[in-house]
């Protein structure tokens, strides 16, 4: 079955403070008011494009063994969660990953990746408080027309910041694994990026062809709200004990419109 590429962001519940004026709500009527809370979708098999940056923006990796540490947490997550890790890049303050979920259950594991590492970062360096800047983002992604260009986006970005000239030359991402320069990770899944090319070196030539190419994201850059993938996928809240709710599937050709603008995270 195939899915229409949809932005999806979480926010925070807006809900009144008991120093606001107007009448408090309780019982049913709270529960009303919470739900306007957007929905987390999740489906098995969905695919994501993953991001999470860095409180106000600060750095998220201060050494290498902060980013050897994540490499870890995120390996330990794949595991637990029986995901598909397809391709990953670790810049200075923000993350990119693309996976893909079989038991929908992206939320929780979001949960752990961030929570673990926050924990373990801040013991590292004697620190309290956030690491990261409010909840993850996260867009959901067709694999045939998106999986391929998508993870060519995420292993380009250290160059598209000027870190390094060439994307193979980054030690922080997926790419280096998936070309065969370095070990692979049990929890990476090079075939579903490298084989469809045939070798290795004929998707280095597809990477390195997309220098210079906008975002595949760019035509959705201001989109937030997500329409409903389709009429078999389930729409799920994360595990908050609201109900779930059924997709009622989206006009295929209007992919996904925007409410509001979101930042951009390159």
């Amino acid at each position: 079955m195939r899915h229409p590429s949809v932005p999806i962001r979480d926010a925070s519940l807006s809900v009144r403070s008991p120093s606001q004026s107007g009448p408090r709500l309780t019982g049913s009527a709270a529960s009303i008011q919470a739900v306007s809370r957007p929905l987390r979708i999740e489906f098995p098999g969905a695919l994501y494009h993953i991001t999470s940056r860095g409180n106000d923006r600060a750095a998220i990796f201060l050494v290498d063994t902060d980013r050897r540490q994540f490499l870890e947490t995120l390996g330990e997550v794949v595991g637990r969660c029986g995901w598909r890790c397809h391709a990953y890049c670790l810049m200075t303050n923000h993350y990119h990953l693309v996976v893909e979920t079989p038991r929908a259950n992206l939320s929780a594991g979001m949960r752990h990746v961030n929570g673990l590492y926050t924990q373990r970062f801040n013991r590292r360096h004697e620190r309290v408080g956030h690491v990261f800047q409010g909840r993850f983002h996260a867009m959901l992604v067709e694999r045939e027309t998106h999986l391929l260009e998508l993870a060519r986006y995420v292993v380009l970005n250290p160059v598209r910041a000027g870190i390094v000239r060439r994307a193979e030359d980054y030690r922080w991402s997926s790419l280096r694994a998936n070309l065969g320069f370095e070990a692979t990770p049990r929890w990476l899944t090079p075939d579903e990026i490298v084989a469809p090319f045939g070798s290795a070196a004929r998707y280095l030539e597809f990477v390195r062809e997309g220098i210079g190419r906008a975002s595949p994201w760019e035509s959705r850059r201001t989109a937030f709200w997500a329409r409903r993938p389709s009429p078999a996928a389930s729409v799920r809240t994360s595990k908050t004990g609201r109900p779930s709710a059924k997709s009622r599937g989206p006009n295929a050709s209007s992919g996904a419109r925007a409410s509001t603008s979101s930042s951009r995270q390159e």
